[in-house]
């Protein structure tokens, strides 16, 4: 995992603009909902990053055990 909240929110844009960006291309025939649906997870996961970032600030060690992990 990559150790810093910036670092993530990079891994995170680059990975789903090239690689989700290719994948989505063919469903783009249908309408612009996949693309949106991207969007939408990209959105999503740079929000879920920051409350994660908090809610492991709250923890002594700032971990989780691995049971409590999504």
């Amino acid at each position: 995992m990559t150790p810093t909240l910036l670092g993530r929110w990079q891994t995170r844009f680059l990975l789903l603009s090239t690689i989700g960006f290719v994948l989505t291309l063919p469903f783009l025939f249908f309408g612009l909902t996949p693309l949106i649906n991207l969007v939408l997870v990209i959105a999503v996961g740079f929000l879920w990053d920051v409350l994660w970032q908090f809610l492991t600030r709250l923890r002594w060690d700032r971990d989780w055990p691995p049971a409590y992990q999504l």
